[in-house]
């Protein structure tokens, strides 16, 4: 069972499932120590976090999942960027604009161009909504100018 990708993902379903809190966070830690965590096991864990109201904890997990070597390269990587910034925003888009611009730009340097359009969409639909309509253009004038420089 020591590196058994199925094995570990019934073992933390029965311990979800059980209410084992704790022991189920103990769990995940291990499949991603073992590096036998795949992007969708990151995703449960942090939607497990997120039902448990450890919101900062599944905030961390996004981000130690992101940053090399687990899954900071695409394809991987876009799924979980897409999950954290909309888990963020919809948590702390009134009180943390900082934050979630720093997010921004950092997808914005790691994205391949071809996959970069819904990443400048989201965010400035993010300035629209809660932070300044003057950066929302400039977003929108970065979008066109590096979407034509790629030829998309």
């Amino acid at each position: 069972m020591h590196a058994n990708l199925k094995c570990w993902s019934f073992y933390v379903d029965l311990l979800e499932n059980l209410g084992h809190n704790e022991q189920t966070k103990k769990a995940y830690e291990r499949m991603m120590d073992l590096k036998i965590a795949t992007h969708q096991t990151i995703l449960n864990y942090t939607a497990f976090l997120q039902r448990t109201q450890q919101f900062e904890h599944s905030f961390r997990i996004f981000e130690r999942a992101l940053s090399p070597p687990m899954f900071d390269s695409w394809p991987y990587a876009h799924e979980l960027w897409l999950t954290y910034l909309k888990e963020i925003i919809s948590r702390y888009a009134d009180s943390k604009v900082e934050r979630i611009r720093d997010l921004f730009n950092q997808v914005l340097t790691k994205v391949p161009a071809k996959q970069s359009k819904v990443f400048f969409y989201m965010y400035a639909d993010f300035e629209e909504n809660f932070g300044l309509l003057t950066h929302a253009m400039e977003i929108y004038d970065k979008a066109s100018k590096e979407m034509s420089d790629a030829g998309l």
